[in-house]
């Protein structure tokens, strides 16, 4: 089958095309046309250039705090064009700074206090001895 470029870059395309559900004779057709056809190639390299584990992994923080560089910005803007599950994911994570700030601070139980010093301490420690047996203390 002959797939024409406007075919190519639609975002219904790209979504399953990249998402990889896209069925097995449709997708070597579309592997056959991006093999011929330059300009599609480089339009969906674009798409793949994040993926959504390297856009949480990576970017997340840094996307919704506003530092990214332009350019990787435009980039996970792109991917998000095309990736619904990323989308949703934004909408909750965009969502839970106003969900936590009603929590109450709750002060943490004796007990639980006193194993948390014991076991910090004895890291505290046993940290000491090894860089004293490095020369490093």
């Amino acid at each position: 089958m002959n797939i024409a470029c406007e075919t190519i870059r639609s975002r219904e395309l790209l979504t399953v095309y990249l998402g990889g559900t896209l069925e097995g004779g449709e997708h070597a057709d579309v592997d056959g046309h991006l093999a011929s056809c330059p300009a599609c190639t480089a339009h969906v390299a674009v798409y793949r250039r994040i993926t959504c584990r390297g856009f949480i992994e990576e970017h997340l923080g840094a996307y919704v705090d506003g530092t990214l560089p332009p350019d990787v910005v435009a980039d996970l803007e792109r991917h998000l064009e095309i990736c619904p599950p990323c989308v949703a994911f934004m909408a909750t994570y965009r969502r839970v700074p106003g969900l936590v700030k009603d929590v109450v601070p709750r002060a943490m139980p004796d007990e639980m206090r006193a194993v948390l010093r014991r076991f910090l301490g004895a890291r505290i420690q046993s940290l000491g001895l090894l860089l004293s047996s490095l020369g490093l203390a």
